[in-house]
């Protein structure tokens, strides 16, 4: 089914339910207002006028305002969950209206040292994360851009299309947006990972005599207090034990409160883990990653629900104290003190085994999100793996913006390994190589790519596109660009496929340098297992693409002037450019 028509399908219908419960709320409230203006009138009829009222009267009163103060508590929990889908959907309509820029993962991650993330937009807003991430927790976050950041064996990633796939199932999809609590992510929550992996606030001889010393001081508080009210004591032992209270409280506050606290904070997360367990326990998968994770989740003897159930129930307990009534109770039981003592039991137990957990939840929440990338964009194809060294894109185009720019062809790896790209200003060069270095992100994800057919060998990547200089750390443009050419050859020789795009390469120097730094630097890259596309303003360069022994071609944007305006029909076009536009952009807007 079209993505389009099948969100909004699931909209209006969610949108209908959603007014149906609203109505209903409305109504029920109507009944209590009813029911609290009868009891007036005849509490006005007693008062004034004697007028006996029978007591089945007070008695179907209260049953009938009960019973809609809790049939409105179902229904607005029901809107709040029904809630969670439809914003899913709306936000799946806008992002296939173009409208979805900041209202995915903004954040940005530190990719100040990496050899393409900072380049072409892999975190941050209008990004690929910003685009595809569809999940709740951190571990999801990090484990889709160590994906769409890092490269993997062929196997690996034709294991993820497969399970890609199979998420791509209506049913599946339905179940996972209805019920596994897919939302945006709350970046004030705690990992598990983290929750069960920090160090233990209290040593076990700690917890004991905590646990012993609160239960005997508790019960002679409560006996003191029951004595001194029945007149068998006088105050003084009540007013011991109450100062011993105080004590314990103010000794193990700031510990206690660090735990109950991180018990709050992991509830975001443990929510979506239990929710996902569930769908994944419950539902038969055939691809291997899938067919993993469910076994990872559901161990007989720990198994995520199971334990995931039990770390909510803590949480519950510790909410409870919040409550302005059990609050005394808590305080002089060391409610607190012992579900934090309790909790470090519980983290020991079976810190061992969430860690994988995590991993494993934040792999399901991936594949999700590429699935629902795939569903979202049927034009779109999933790439073909090579064991040779080869980068073929037909009719590629940017996948954040599908809408703007022209497709093109790259073809590297069979009759040239090398492109050289001329072209005047704003003629597409650097459009091409975000084009080529996205889709190549995305393919060595496991994801779908923006291009008719890919094939490519997954492999290492290096760009050389977004240079930014630093006058903090005392490196000017051409060295921060040296510096990635440096990665370039070092990854190189390390071994094992490289592909590389360099915007304007060596433009910080003069034009004699930049033609022999070209040539030695693709001299040197002939002799490893490396192919990639440069792009140069300079056409003495495009003079190495005339070699054939070079394994080097020549391609160029064009531009042309009409009725006083440049036009450029961003088409690839092989051989070098003829032409520039620089004196005529310079001479337009006045300049000389």
């Amino acid at each position: 089914m079209e993505a389009a028509r099948y969100y909004s399908e699931k909209k209006n219908l969610l949108t209908d339910c959603i007014s149906k419960y609203k109505r209903k709320t409305v109504f029920l409230f109507r009944i209590r207002v009813f029911a609290l203006l009868a009891i007036m009138c005849f509490i006005i009829l007693i008062t004034f006028f004697s007028f006996a009222i029978p007591v089945t009267f007070w008695i179907f009163s209260a049953i009938i305002i009960l019973f809609s103060l809790v049939m409105d508590s179902y229904y607005r929990s029901s809107i709040n969950k029904v809630q969670i889908p439809l914003n899913f959907y709306t936000s799946g309509l806008d992002r296939l209206n173009g409208k979805w820029r900041g209202k995915g993962v903004t954040t940005p991650m530190d990719e100040r040292n990496h050899p393409y993330a900072n380049d072409i937009l892999i975190s941050g807003e209008g990004s690929l994360m910003d685009l595809i991430f569809h999940g709740k927790t951190q571990q999801g976050i990090n484990t889709l851009y160590k994906w769409l950041s890092n490269s993997t064996s062929g196997e690996e990633i034709l294991s993820r299309q497969t399970s890609v796939r199979e998420l791509m199932k209506t049913e599946l999809m339905d179940k996972i947006v209805s019920e596994g609590d897919i939302k945006k992510t709350d970046h004030t929550s705690l990992s598990l990972n983290s929750f069960f992996s920090a160090d233990a606030v209290f040593s076990y001889n700690t917890m004991l005599y905590l646990r012993i010393s609160s239960i005997l001081v508790s019960v002679s508080l409560m006996i003191s207090f029951l004595m001194w009210l029945s007149g068998v004591t006088g105050y003084f032992p009540m007013i011991v034990t109450g100062i011993l209270t105080l004590v314990i409280h103010v000794f193990t506050m700031s510990d206690v409160s660090r735990i109950t606290g991180n018990l709050r904070k992991v509830s975001s997360e443990s929510d979506s883990l239990l929710k996902i367990a569930r769908i994944i326990n419950h539902y038969e998968f055939e691809s291997e990653i899938l067919i993993g994770i469910k076994s990872a989740l559901s161990d007989d003897q720990y198994s995520a629900e199971k334990t995931i159930k039990k770390l909510k129930f803590l949480t519950a307990l510790a909410e409870s104290s919040l409550n302005q009534i059990w609050a005394f109770i808590a305080f002089i039981t060391f409610w607190n003190l012992h579900i934090s003592i309790s909790t470090e039991i519980f983290r020991k137990k079976y810190s061992s085994h969430t860690a994988n957990w995590g991993k494993q939840i934040g792999i399901f929440e991936s594949l999700f999100s590429l699935s629902v990338f795939a569903m979202e964009n049927p034009e779109y194809t999933f790439p073909e793996v090579s064991d040779k060294d080869i980068f073929l894109m037909e009719d590629g185009f940017n996948p954040l913006h599908p809408d703007t720019w022209i497709r093109n062809t790259v073809n590297l790896g069979n009759k040239y390994r090398f492109m050289i790209v001329s072209g005047s200003n704003m003629s597409g060069k650097s459009s091409l190589l975000r084009t080529c270095s996205l889709n190549y992100a995305l393919a060595n994800a496991g994801s779908i790519v923006s291009s008719s057919k890919m094939v490519f060998k997954p492999g290492k990547m290096v760009c050389s596109i977004r240079i930014i200089d630093s006058t903090r750390d005392g490196i000017s443009r051409f060295y921060a660009e040296v510096l990635k050419i440096k990665t370039l050859v070092n990854s190189v020789n390390r071994g094992g496929f490289t592909l590389f795009f360099i915007d304007e390469l060596f433009s910080g120097t003069n034009s004699e340098d930049r033609l022999s730094g070209a040539d030695k630097l693709l001299l040197k890259l002939q002799n490893g297992n490396v192919c990639g596309i440069l792009t140069t303003h300079d056409l003495a360069i495009t003079a190495i693409g005339d070699d054939p022994v070079r394994e080097t071609a020549n391609f160029h944007f064009r531009d042309q002037v009409k009725d006083n305006h440049l036009h450029f029909d961003y088409q690839l076009q092989s051989g070098k450019i003829t032409s520039s536009n620089a004196l005529y952009i310079l001479e337009k807007e006045g300049i000389i």
